[in-house]
């Protein structure tokens, strides 16, 4: 099995065993590719050679906040929920979570979750192809800050 990753500033940010498109949209997954298996997430590849890159040990991770649901569906903009909800009936990515979100059981959203953070891009990639102009990256950004806009 292969291993992928996308490389933002020559860091591997995201790293998967196998197809990245079936992780991701196909807009975020064409930016994967091929990696050494031994590359983790946070690698970094200079010169032609991968490394493990900067030691995080002691220092302070960025913690993100936890959102109630109303408050996150609140920090995507109003066309950008518009969108999302038009694109729920054609993309079941799309549908499964904004679905979780609709049901009454869940009453929080763990921003630090790399499950959130990816489909926060995914969405945002989709609404963005779908003709809601929006810079995926700084929206992103918005949305993690746990701010409203």
């Amino acid at each position: 099995m292969s291993k992928f990753a996308r490389l933002v500033n020559n860091v591997a940010v995201d790293v998967v065993d196998g197809d990245p498109a079936e992780y991701f949209h196909p807009d975020i997954a064409a930016q994967f590719e091929e990696v050494p298996n031994t590359v983790e997430a946070g690698w970094v590849f200079d010169d032609d050679v991968w490394s493990a890159g900067e030691s995080n040990i002691g220092t302070e991770a960025e913690v993100l906040p936890t959102v109630g649901v109303i408050k996150f569906k609140l920090l995507f903009t109003s066309p950008e929920r518009i969108k999302a909800k038009e694109l729920r009936q054609a993309d079941p990515v799309i549908d499964d979570f904004w679905s979780i979100l609709d049901d009454p059981r869940t009453t929080e959203v763990d921003l630090n979750l790399e499950s959130i953070q990816n489909v926060i891009e995914y969405t945002l990639t989709a609404i963005n192809a779908a003709g809601v102009a929006t810079d995926v990256a700084a929206r992103k950004a918005g949305i993690l800050s746990g701010q409203i806009v």
